[in-house]
């Protein structure tokens, strides 16, 4: 298939990721709060909120901007950019609040993006 959504692409990587660290889906759902059911879903290419991406991603050792462009879906500063053409992303961007969360995001160093993401997934919380 020559077009996969955002979604599946994401699902084959968290996929993957698991995997390579020998973590079965029970595993993965218990370290990031889901249930066994949803993790599954989400690697079969069910549209997660990123909130659920950030615990999977946080379960599993790594961070969404490394899963994002490992799959060519953005880019991180300093580094080549990435062609989107072939992917649907679905985030409110014409939001003014979610641009301008955006925009500080992609301006902050490796470090403070972790820190950043780390303090609001601390101040929202499992819900």
């Amino acid at each position: 298939m020559k077009f996969d959504t955002f979604a599946k692409r994401l699902g084959k990587r968290l996929a993957s990721i698991r995997q390579d660290k020998q973590m079965t889906q029970a595993q993965l759902a218990h370290e990031s709060g889901l249930s066994l059911k949803y993790v599954s879903m989400i690697e079969s290419g069910t549209n997660p909120s990123i909130r659920t991406v950030m615990k999977v991603c946080d379960a599993l050792g790594t961070d969404v901007a490394d899963v994002m462009e490992q799959e060519g879906i953005g880019s991180l500063p300093g580094r080549k950019a990435a062609k989107i053409s072939a992917v649907q992303i679905d985030l409110p961007v014409d939001d003014p609040q979610m641009k301008k969360l955006l925009s500080f995001i992609r301006r902050l160093g490796a470090d403070d993006r972790r820190r950043a993401l780390r303090l609001l997934k601390t101040t929202f919380g499992s819900r």
